[in-house]
């Protein structure tokens, strides 16, 4: 089992934002994340991915989503949005709140611009990811195991 206070994480920390790295590539399976608090009228870093997928859930604020410093999606509170592979994005909150997030990312499956060289990729490697999936699982009642 894997338990962590968020505020107690590496922490990237910017002049607007700070973002707490919470769970790290690998910790637990493929997946990773973190919690982003950008400040009243601030802006997130910008970044682009191609090793993984994200997804952002927005837990509190308004603001603006921009990809690829020109197109423009308003985010509010309980909203969730997927990332664009390989696009350049950052989050503006308004200049009246905050804005909070949770970002996921997934390291399970190739990402690539077509979905059909993706799936392709993935059915390559479907085999090693339920068997590394299971060792993970073995893994973990041998640890539960030991405590008893």
């Amino acid at each position: 089992m894997f338990k962590k206070v968020f505020k107690n994480s590496k922490k990237d920390i910017r002049p607007s934002c700070i973002c707490y790295h919470c769970l790290p590539a690998g910790e637990i399976g493929r997946l990773g994340g973190g919690i982003v608090e950008i400040k009243t009228g601030g802006v997130s870093y910008s970044c682009a991915h191609k090793a993984w997928r994200q997804v952002f859930f927005i837990l509190d604020g308004n603001g603006w989503l921009v990809l690829d410093a020109k197109k423009r999606c308003r985010v509010s509170k309980n909203m969730v949005v997927e990332i664009p592979y390989d696009t350049e994005h950052k989050i503006i909150a308004d200049k009246n709140n905050s804005l909070r997030y949770l970002f996921i990312n997934d390291y399970s499956q190739p990402v690539l611009k077509n979905k059909k060289s993706a799936h392709a990729q993935y059915i390559k490697i479907k085999r090693l990811v339920k068997k590394d999936l299971h060792n993970g699982e073995a893994k973990m009642i041998d640890k539960e195991k030991a405590k008893l």
